[in-house]
């Protein structure tokens, strides 16, 4: 079946039978019936192309300060033991070099991760979070289905991500000073 096109007075480099608009044309597409069964219009093509040509965010090396949520913001991580094993987690798998560990944080609801992946950042973030949900065993979900990542572009952006992770805690009244929160990298040596 011949896509659908929608057919303007502004189209360039069509024949006039193309350029004269259906019955309708600005309120419903048109078929253009010279075209073959499977094939699509050249304006189709070209954004095509263009979606195609967009790198994705896996493609992009480099070091990310990374915000993730728990499911409907679950208090899973308030369970010390639940925190103890995401921490073990991250701990493996910087462990095993997927990604260098320069800075985290687990709170009750959430996590804030500041890496640098040897992987794709799916890939790295796929293996956290699947490692802990598979370690923890739950029958519910446990992440948010997706995650942000903002890209660290100097020293001095890194600097402020790494406080900001680390005095996390402290804006949230949990502890008085960053190095007295169990589940920090202020705390634990990465």
């Amino acid at each position: 079946m011949g896509a659908p096109i929608m057919q303007s007075h502004r189209m360039i480099g069509h024949s006039s039978e193309a350029r004269t608009p259906c019955l309708r044309a600005r309120l419903q597409p048109c078929h253009k019936p010279s075209q073959k069964q499977g094939a699509l219009a050249p304006e189709v093509r070209a954004v095509t192309i263009a979606i195609m040509a967009i790198p994705t965010r896996a493609s992009r090396p480099g070091t990310f300060f990374i915000p993730s949520g728990t499911y409907n913001r679950r208090r899973l991580f308030q369970v010390e033991r639940n925190a103890e094993l995401l921490i073990e987690t991250l701990q493996h798998y910087r462990a095993e070099g997927h990604y260098k560990l320069h800075a985290f944080v687990v709170m009750p609801d959430h996590i804030h991760l500041l890496l640098t992946p040897q992987e794709t950042l799916e890939r790295t973030i796929g293996l956290i979070k699947g490692g802990f949900s598979h370690r923890l065993g739950s029958k519910l979900p446990i992440w948010q289905r997706s995650f942000t990542d903002h890209r660290i572009r100097n020293a001095e952006e890194f600097e402020i991500r790494r406080t900001y992770i680390h005095q996390n805690p402290v804006r949230a009244n949990l502890v008085p000073s960053p190095e007295l929160y169990p589940f920090s990298s202020a705390t634990i040596s990465t």
